[in-house]
């Protein structure tokens, strides 16, 4: 028994067509069939999975309903700490780390009454956007084996799009959660940065990291972020978009025509996305996470991969002074991004520059990703990817953003193109070889 969305799933649990139990055994269910072939999880916890299934089978019979999430199978990306659960970071050197709590955001989806089937692979420490991984194997999109499903949230993306769990938590330091969602066609959320708690997430880069949702939709990503951030996003999320100003940086699968149907304002827009000097900031900050335990050990080469050992012998010759230069033009940028906000309601871009590269495409492929991310990041404002179209017989994804603490209205606009659109019935259906049963 597979569901399309959360919001299918909790109906019929909430009308005894199914159960928690029910629920997530089909979740592993699924890992097991379509695992071998994805390589999406690092770890399962099914027997735990189950046994709070259980639980919460109990809890809602006794009249004790969590909410939306109750019973829902996710998962969590493997740089997130899960108590009593091993935390790799996708790497050798943390291989055998056992947080002792819960992350933050964690710690929010299971009181909401989430069940976690499993940790997710990535890019190792979250370096990339590639999803190759060299201690624990490369994800692989669900779309084309040989094609990259994005990253570094690789295994949360291709998990959600296989059809392996509703819904799973990425991270998104520079188009983390962003990327690999346009790649898979599904729905992913970078919160505002702040937003979402961070403790409990090895970082990448501390003054860019965020938390974020993946999703079969946007209703779905909705409910997810509202966990994570313990508000409600859904009261707005049906109403129209019509008068809303829309900056388009590029036109892209009849993007424009499709708002401007809505009855939104679109105009051309022009967006700083000089991001050279936050690449510095990225390294710099990773380096003084990182660096010193890199330089202790005997055979860097050996416990890291390439990205990483790459990374972490740049990061040294980022100097005090050229990190300060850089976060000067961090504060100019941003204030020229944000300025945009006084003009449109909204700017919208595309995900990636160019087709989805397959998994050996040249490292500069994987660079030029995330032009138009990062600067976004930077800006600390919240962003969504939403799928709009196929390209090479692969998911196309465009990026809306807003200015800080304005998801509600990123839901409101991606809701309305979804609704026009009908890219988010793509995912696992077509990735899955079926339907929902």
């Amino acid at each position: 028994m597979v569901f399309e969305s959360i919001e299918a799933a909790a109906k019929a649990l909430r009308g005894r067509g199914t159960t928690c139990t029910a629920l997530v055994q089909a979740a592993l269910d699924r890992i097991r069939e379509r695992q071998p072939g994805i390589n999406a999880f690092l770890t399962l916890t099914a027997e735990a999975a189950l046994a709070r299934a259980a639980e919460l089978d109990r809890e809602l019979a006794a009249g004790g309903d969590r909410g939306p999430l109750h019973g829902i199978p996710v998962a969590i990306k493997d740089c997130i700490d899960t108590a009593g659960v091993r935390t790799t970071q996708g790497s050798r050197y943390f291989e055998g780390n056992i947080p002792k709590e819960n992350a933050a955001s964690v710690a929010r989806l299971m009181d909401a009454g989430a069940v976690m089937v499993g940790k997710t692979n990535m890019n190792e420490l979250a370096a990339g956007t590639s999803g190759k991984n060299a201690r624990f194997g490369d994800v692989h999109n669900p779309w084309s084996h040989a094609h990259s499903p994005g990253g570094s949230s690789s295994g949360s993306a291709a998990a959600v799009a296989s059809g392996m769990v509703l819904a799973a938590l990425g991270t998104d330091t520079g188009g983390s959660v962003r990327v690999p969602a346009a790649c898979t066609g599904i729905v992913g959320l970078r919160p505002t940065f702040g937003r979402v708690p961070i403790r409990g997430v090895y970082p990448r880069a501390e003054s860019f990291d965020v938390v974020g949702p993946l999703a079969r939709n946007v209703r779905d990503c909705a409910l997810m972020t509202g966990a994570l951030t313990q508000q409600g996003f859904l009261d707005d999320i049906e109403k129209e978009v019509a008068g809303l100003r829309i900056g388009l940086l590029e036109d892209f699968c009849g993007i424009g025509k499709s708002f401007r149907s809505l009855g939104a304002k679109v105009s051309d827009a022009i967006v700083p996305l000089d991001y050279e000097h936050l690449v510095e900031i990225m390294l710099f900050e990773f380096h003084r996470k990182l660096g010193a335990q890199f330089a202790a050990c005997a055979n860097p080469d050996e416990m890291f991969g390439p990205v990483v050992c790459a990374n972490l012998r740049r990061g040294p010759r980022i100097s005090e002074a050229d990190y300060a230069r850089a976060l000067k033009e961090r504060e100019r940028q941003t204030a020229a991004i944000r300025a945009l906000f006084g003009e449109v309601d909204a700017i919208v871009t595309p995900v990636l520059p160019a087709p989805t590269p397959r998994l050996d495409a040249p490292a500069g492929e994987f660079d030029r990703q995330r032009q138009f991310m990062i600067p976004f990041s930077g800006a600390g404002v919240p962003a969504i990817s939403v799928p709009c179209g196929m390209r090479e017989g692969l998911p196309v994804g465009m990026q809306i953003v807003a200015d800080r603490g304005r998801e509600t209205l990123l839901f409101r606009l991606a809701r309305a193109y979804e609704s026009i659109g009908g890219w988010h019935t793509m995912p696992w259906r077509k990735t899955s070889g079926g339907g929902a049963s």
